[in-house]
């Protein structure tokens, strides 16, 4: 899969927002370089940015990499101070022939 994406866009009123997503298992490692990512992001907009663009994208609200070392549970938080247009979801792209995999136990946004 190269830049692959799963989102849905959401219509968001102003406030502090979480994001939470539980990783039941992965293979993706955070020290394989560009070629080999994954990702859950919110983003403005009706798109996620491509995956090569999610860390510097000014469309990009925040994010975490998808990486084995880290917690299960990711935590990702974010601000808007006008109703907005989001993207939200995950993303990944990967070498050739690798076969990485990553299951979703359970993901959730709540408003603060």
């Amino acid at each position: 899969i190269v830049n692959g994406k799963v989102y849905q866009v959401l219509f968001l009123e102003p406030g502090t927002y979480t994001y939470t997503v539980t990783i039941f298992a992965t293979n993706y490692t955070g020290t394989r370089g560009t070629s080999d990512q994954a990702y859950f992001v919110v983003a403005e907009g009706e798109t996620l940015p491509d995956v090569a663009d999610v860390e510097t994208a000014e469309e990009t609200l925040v994010y975490d990499r998808v990486d084995s070392a880290n917690d299960n549970t990711r935590i990702l938080s974010f601000t808007i101070s006008e109703p907005t247009k989001v993207a939200i979801g995950g993303e990944t792209t990967n070498e050739e022939g690798v076969g990485r995999f990553l299951q979703v136990e359970s993901f959730k946004l709540v408003k603060q």
